[in-house]
């Protein structure tokens, strides 16, 4: 049996308080970290964004051996504030695998903001026995912080950042940032459970926003929102604080379906009366995914890789394939793991994943779906069905010169013909768009990546004011 090591990669440090928070441009960093016989890799910026830490790498694998990176959702960035920051990988290859003699480049996503606190952030991966670990010290300097900035982080890749909460007479409204690296959805305001509290104990539940009440946030998503808070109640002359899970008696590490425990003190700044909005709203967007693709050139700062063992283009060694389904045979109906294998579905921690070529649904149209994708989508339907999936994500991945908007529309075409077809209950479905520079540099055939994803949702009970997924 096959034992697994924690590959420490890489070694940053912070040197500016609250260099977490702000946005700035990418860090330029060139440094490097290499062993004779084994992986090799080159960070060449980091970006701290809002939702997210992104890397820009370049890997090699000189070995004779295929590696993998994110073996297990072990591929994270730690901080030395108790955050934990698990990579959302490429759509095309989770496990981030490297095959032998490959060299790859692009764009490591990293789920959450880093901590205003943090001052030191480690990557490490899964590897498998002997891959010796890598160790590199990056300076992170002259990032301006903000100091009005309150953030909680969790050890399964969930945060929560809030802003001081603005009084305004009977009300009280708070801005706040969820982001969820976790690999199952998580849902804030279970039961009534997020409140402003005061310093005497005294809660004031949150008005939820009618589209969204329970505020769930699926695996892989930020929600933003602005939220209203009947604070008539409360003691504001000494700040407030703003706690999930507060009717739940779940422990921190969300056993049972508890909601995740947060816990936030805010300060509070006093505005006339009148400024606070008609009620709570949250929007719940997906966080960009990682990109790798076979380098162009060779980087000097990696050992060059021999031109004859560099392998076929990068889709040819990805995890999931973009490959059209053979049909069954007339009659025969299939569970499950048939039609799984049937679409070449790979499991994954969330769920199951698979892709198919775009000409296969839509042939020579730009947004309408062909007659003849009827067949394959029907397979998916039914394994949607046979699998009991929560949530369906569909990303339309478009080839070079294709116009993001003809993408969408796609995407939401596949959605539609899936919500017509779904079995009841139906899961929530998500029609994504694959943007920014890593979907401009991405030269592969257009595809259709599909997530299905189980563990939908994380209460055992809904409450009956919460919307069904099939209509968020």
């Amino acid at each position: 049996m096959r034992r697994l090591f924690a590959l420490r990669i890489l070694v940053l440090t912070l040197a500016a308080a609250g260099a977490a928070v702000a946005l700035a441009d990418p860090l330029p960093v060139e440094r490097r970290s290499e062993q004779p016989g084994g992986a090799a890799i080159v960070v060449k910026s980091i970006d701290l964004r809002r939702d997210s830490i992104v890397l820009a790498v370049t890997i090699a694998n000189p070995s004779d051996r295929e590696i993998r990176l994110n073996r297990q959702r072990r591929f994270v960035l730690d901080d030395d504030a108790h955050g934990v920051h698990y990579l959302n990988p490429p759509a095309d290859n989770p496990e981030l695998r490297i095959p032998p003699g490959a060299q790859l480049a692009g764009h490591l996503v990293f789920v959450g903001p880093l901590a205003p606190s943090a001052r030191r952030l480690t990557l490490t991966s899964s590897a498998e026995e002997n891959l010796p670990p890598l160790t590199v010290a990056l300076p992170l300097g002259g990032q301006p912080g903000t100091s009005d900035v309150s953030q909680a982080d969790r050890a399964d890749g969930t945060a929560l950042q809030i802003r001081p909460v603005v009084a305004t007479g009977a009300d009280c409204l708070i801005t706040l940032q969820a982001t969820n690296g976790s690999d199952e959805t998580i849902v804030l305001n279970q039961d009534h459970g997020l409140v402003l509290t005061d310093e005497h104990g005294t809660a004031a539940p949150v008005r939820a926003p009618a589209d969204n009440r329970e505020l769930v946030v699926p695996a892989g998503d930020r929600l933003d929102a602005v939220l209203v808070f009947d604070c008539r109640s409360l003691d504001t002359s000494r700040g407030l604080t703003l706690v999930t899970g507060h009717r739940s008696a779940g422990a921190p590490d969300n056993p049972d379906g508890a909601p995740p425990g947060f816990s936030l003190k805010a300060a509070v700044e006093r505005h006339a009366a009148g400024v606070a909005p008609a009620g709570s709203h949250a929007t719940v967007r997906p966080i960009d995914w990682s990109f790798v693709s076979a380098a162009a050139t060779p980087v000097a700062a990696i050992p060059a890789v021999p031109q004859a063992a560099v392998p076929a283009p990068p889709e040819a060694a990805s995890a999931v394939r973009a490959t059209v389904p053979a049909p069954p045979k007339a009659g025969a109906r299939l569970g499950a793991k048939q039609l799984a294998a049937l679409l070449h579905a790979v499991k994954t921690q969330r769920g199951l994943r698979l892709a198919v070529p775009v000409d296969a649904l839509f042939g020579n149209a730009q947004k309408t779906l062909a007659a003849a994708a009827d067949p394959l989508l029907g397979q998916l339907a039914e394994l949607i069905a046979a699998t009991g999936m929560h949530e369906v994500v569909v990303t339309v991945h478009a080839g070079p010169g294709s116009q993001q908007a003809d993408s969408r529309a796609r995407a939401h075409a596949v959605v539609a013909w899936l919500e017509r077809h779904a079995p009841d209950p139906r899961p929530r479905f998500v029609a994504a768009t694959y943007r920014g520079a890593a979907a401009a540099r991405d030269k592969r055939k257009p595809w259709v990546d599909v997530i299905l994803r189980r563990n939908y949702l994380v209460p055992k009970s809904r409450s009956p004011a919460s919307p069904s997924p099939g209509k968020m």
